[in-house]
């Protein structure tokens, strides 16, 4: 997810500063059904095994790590259903960086709704949205998110893709 082109360019723009100084970090993991209905097996459903934080969840941290730096947990709660052996149905983790920016991860299963899967950054002058997954918006603050145009050539490939392309072609 770090070489995504959506994420090398929130890169660009966090280095660049187009929001000011970065205040504060949204993670949201919103299922509507858990698993996806393309997820149909035993062991992403299972607590030891699967649930949205290890499926999904990870990819994020691990790219937040990656534009950001070190992420350090100062607590969190998981809720799990009655069910033992059920994954998790809900999260919620307050997490900072080393310059004390702040993480606010929340994360949900089983409502109403559509799937969203992003990340907000709250600067001292506008916002960034990563929205499900590769759709890049910001805005100054006071004003509307706007989309943010990114060219599928900022970044280098990853492996995996490499080698789809060379399939393909």
């Amino acid at each position: 997810m770090p070489h995504e082109p959506s994420v090398v360019k929130l890169q660009e723009l966090i280095q660049q500063e187009t929001i000011g100084e970065i205040r504060k970090i949204d993670l949201i993991l919103q299922f509507p059904q858990w698993p996806r209905a393309w997820q149909q097996n035993a062991w992403i459903t299972s607590r030891e095994q699967g649930g949205f934080i290890l499926e999904v969840g990870i990819h994020w941290i691990h790219m937040i790590q990656k534009v950001f730096g070190s992420i350090h947990v100062i607590n969190s709660q998981v809720r799990f259903p009655p069910n033992t052996g059920e994954c998790e149905h809900e999260v919620q983790a307050a997490m900072e960086l080393e310059d004390g920016t702040r993480i606010q991860l929340n994360g949900i299963a089983h409502f109403a709704g559509e799937e969203r899967v992003s990340m907000v950054v709250y600067g001292t002058e506008g916002t960034i949205a990563l929205e499900n997954w590769d759709q890049l918006w910001s805005g100054r603050n006071g004003e509307s998110l706007v989309p943010v145009q990114v060219e599928e050539s900022l970044s280098q490939l990853p492996v995996l893709k490499h080698v789809i392309a060379r399939i393909q072609g």
